[in-house]
């Protein structure tokens, strides 16, 4: 049962305090429209209506950068509670640029403010070129919200050819393709050069390619060049533009040089008496790769000598002429020689000059070489010598011992040469020693040289001999008796000498 009395008194109490505020004189209350909602936009008493906003990170637009071929993610929220629900478009503006997930979002009264994750990705694309696109959100009776995206290119530009090496010979040339990785954004200056111009040259030395023509491959010119040297060398090629990676060439070049001997003469012509010395160089065609030692020599030993023997090339003398002398040998005949001065060395093919030696040697035959058909029998234990002339103003060499005979047995005989004494005669010069008679001529070391001036000339015989008579008779003609088995003296003596036709015995020499 309720105490009303309590309840009499309580009202009683509320209506004094109502009565009390009236008399405080407060402004009367403003009408209110129960039915209107803030943001309802019906045009309410309290002020402008709240618009929703789609919120990207808690801001309407937002910027985002991402790597080609990479993400990043934002937040999607509403600034208010939407009436039911509201569905969100997410859409990239550019889908050859960039790619959004989900690409719908839906918030309700209860959801609005918890973020919702999308997911924004950079397209992979086949140039160098960072590029700039936009996400839109967008919703029926909302604001939109957009993403101004950045997409950062990861590819790289890149200069390409056709080939990575190239081999070539001396002199030879080849073409090598050059285009782009990518289209570029403007034109591309790509720079062609040889690191090493003496081995390989490039033409042209720059090519220009551009957005239309990125992927046309244009020529360059690879030409190997001569060099001095025998091995195989190598350059570097290099198309080298701004911003783009340079491509390399190497050039293999195979040397198609070989070293050879070259030559300051070809023939040589030198005079036997000692004052015609001549000279021919000798260098090499190319450089070596090692040292390279020559001998200078004559075909036929004998002739001639040259000096130096030896010739010493090296990498850094090779192409330096070298000096090599001929000098003739004086010999005892009258005859011109020839045979080739030889230049040789291992792994080199040899080279030759031709030379002659003039001789200029005078043959002179003392005695009397010239005979008539008779002939007289010499006997042994008889010495003969007859007087003669060495003409000229210079000594002759004595090289051989001459018998004009018709005797063919083992009969020896032993020449000499004697100065002219006063009555005949006088002391020995030379001898030849004991040679057959059937030799006709014994050659000896041509060691003698006789003077111009008088001498005799002797003859004696180890058995009989028939010895051929001379055309001539001789002012002068001694003898005496010696054994065969006494030796010539060196001094003639008291010469019994009386004018006597000569036989047939001589010297030659020469001068």
């Amino acid at each position: 049962m309720r105490d009303w009395t309590s309840l009499v008194a309580l009202k009683s109490v509320l209506v004094s305090g109502v009565l009390a505020l009236g008399a405080c004189a407060l402004p009367p209350p403003p009408d209110v429209d129960h039915d209107a909602r803030p943001g309802s936009g019906d045009g309410g008493t309290d002020g402008p209506a709240m618009a929703q906003q789609i919120l990207v990170d808690g801001n309407p637009t937002t910027r985002l950068t991402v790597e080609e071929g990479g993400s990043a993610t934002v937040e999607v929220t509403l600034s208010e509670a939407p009436v039911g629900s509201l569905a969100v478009v997410v859409a990239a503006d550019d889908a050859a640029i960039s790619s959004v997930a989900p690409t719908a979002l839906t918030f309700d009264a209860a959801n609005y403010d918890v973020p919702q994750t999308i997911t924004i990705s950079g397209t992979q694309d086949d140039d160098d070129v960072t590029e700039t696109s936009g996400v839109a959100l967008t919703a029926s009776g909302a604001e939109a919200a957009a993403i101004e995206l950045t997409v950062n290119d990861d590819e790289h530009q890149a200069v390409l050819v056709s080939a990575a090496t190239v081999a070539l010979a001396e002199g030879a040339s080849e073409q090598v393709g050059v285009t782009l990785r990518f289209p570029p954004a403007a034109d591309v200056t790509v720079a062609v050069s040889s690191d090493d111009e003496l081995t390989a040259t490039v033409v042209p030395a720059e090519l220009v390619f551009t957005p239309a023509n990125w992927d046309q491959a244009q020529d360059v010119t690879v030409v190997a060049q001569d060099d001095v040297n025998t091995t195989v060398d190598t350059a570097t090629i290099s198309m080298a533009a701004a911003g783009a990676n340079t491509a390399m060439v190497q050039v293999d070049v195979s040397d198609d040089d070989s070293v050879a001997f070259v030559l300051g003469a070809s023939s040589l012509t030198v005079n036997e008496n000692g004052t015609g010395a001549r000279t021919f160089t000798v260098q090499l065609s190319h450089q070596p790769t090692e040292t390279v030692m020559a001998t200078a020599a004559p075909m036929t030993a004998g002739i001639y000598t040259l000096e130096p023997s030896t010739l010493t090339f090296n990498t850094v003398n090779w192409a330096d002429p070298q000096t090599v002398t001929v000098s003739a040998v004086a010999d005892s005949d009258d005859v011109d020689e020839s045979t080739p001065a030889r230049i040789s060395a291992g792994g080199v093919p040899t080279a030759t000059v031709s030379v002659t030696i003039e001789d200029t040697t005078q043959i002179v035959y003392q005695g009397w070489p010239t005979l008539t058909g008779d002939f007289v029998n010499h006997y042994s234990g008889l010495v003969l010598a007859y007087r003669f002339e060495i003409g000229g103003t210079t000594p002759v060499t004595l090289d051989r011992w001459g018998v004009m005979t018709t005797h063919a047995g083992s009969t020896l005989v032993e020449m000499a040469v004697y100065s002219n004494g006063a009555t005949g005669p006088g002391n020995l010069v030379t001898s030849s020693g004991a040679f057959l008679i059937r030799l006709g001529e014994f050659d000896v070391p041509d060691t003698t040289q006789l003077a111009p001036g008088t001498y005799w000339l002797a003859l004696k015989v180890s058995d009989q001999a028939a010895i051929r008579m001379a055309t001539t008779e001789a002012d002068a003609y001694c003898r005496f008796n010696a054994a065969w088995a006494t030796a010539l003296p060196t001094t003639w003596g008291a010469p019994v000498c009386v004018p006597h036709t000569e036989i047939g015995i001589y010297l030659v020499t020469y001068r």
